[in-house]
């Protein structure tokens, strides 16, 4: 399923290496999301299959955090 977010969140999503792929491509590998923090912060659980992604960064040694504002949305907004 493609998704949509908002155009202003799009303009925040500026350092994505992707070209936000994730909102066209029904067949995007996204990560999976373990809990969500205040401001949009993302716990993720297992990384995309993406090698970089300039949003994510490793939290200890099997999890990461994510501060991408087009993921964050697609959380809140599709559970997904």
């Amino acid at each position: 399923m493609a998704y949509v977010i908002s155009e202003e969140t799009g303009n925040r999503t500026t350092k994505c290496t992707y070209n936000l792929e994730c909102l066209k491509n029904n067949e995007w590998n996204t990560c999976s999301i373990e809990s969500s923090l205040p401001d949009g912060f993302l716990i993720i659980k297992n990384k995309c299959s993406k090698n970089h992604c300039p949003y994510s960064m490793l939290l200890g040694y099997s999890y990461y955090f994510c501060k991408c504002p087009a993921r964050s949305e697609i959380y809140l907004t599709y559970g997904k």
